[in-house]
């Protein structure tokens, strides 16, 4: 018998051939950190103008949470930025975006961007083009605010903290980090305190 006869007697008694999801088992696989941040997010969402959501580009047509466009877009602006672009090819990206804005018609807006590189130009077009779209918008209860309020949301581990420390360091011109980073999951577990990114106009970040 040779090897590859003998390999595949070993996987063909070794594997199972399916997979029994257990009847009792929990429907919800969120873990208690997120579903602590998602209420925040939701005590909070009234003073605020745009969404911005942050996904891994390596993955841009799946695992995103759909809780988000449930209970927190609504009718606000909604900015999907794919970070980690430098790790995908740049082939076949306008592909992607139009199956993006296809099959989520809420996305005002897709940007590719890589948190890691210093002076990215997707995540330096973050901001104007959330003031832009809050300016064409309805704010309603938000219409007479002088300042404009962008809410940082995604799944853990998508570089949320990076882009919001990109953000406010390319916009504000100032050092160190304003949210905690940290190479696992669950690092930006809260919804925290707002982060000013702009004097003019004036804009803070929740993230």
């Amino acid at each position: 018998m040779n090897r590859m006869s003998t390999w595949k007697g070993l996987t063909t008694a070794g594997f199972r051939q399916e997979f029994r999801f257990p009847t009792n088992a929990a429907k919800n696989w969120f873990p208690g950190h997120m579903h602590k941040g998602l209420k925040e997010m939701q005590r909070k969402i009234l003073n605020v103008d745009c969404v911005v959501e942050v996904h891994d580009a390596r993955i841009p047509l799946s695992g995103r949470n759909t809780t988000f466009k449930e209970t927190i877009t609504g009718v606000r602006p909604h900015i999907l930025v794919l970070n980690k672009e430098d790790l995908i090819p740049k082939e076949g990206r306008k592909e992607i975006i139009e199956k993006i804005k296809r099959s989520d018609p809420v996305i005002s807006k897709v940007i590719f961007t890589s948190g890691r590189q210093g002076g990215c130009r997707g995540i330096r077009s973050i901001l104007p083009n959330a003031i832009r779209l809050i300016e064409n918008s309805n704010r309603y209860n938000r219409a007479g605010a002088p300042d404009k309020t962008i809410i940082i949301i995604g799944i853990p581990n998508v570089g949320k903290s990076t882009i919001i420390n990109q953000l406010r360091n390319q916009h504000m011109y100032l050092g160190g980090k304003a949210a905690a980073v940290g190479p696992t999951p669950g690092v930006t577990r809260n919804v925290q305190e707002r982060i000013r990114v702009s004097d003019d106009p004036l804009v803070y970040l929740l993230g």
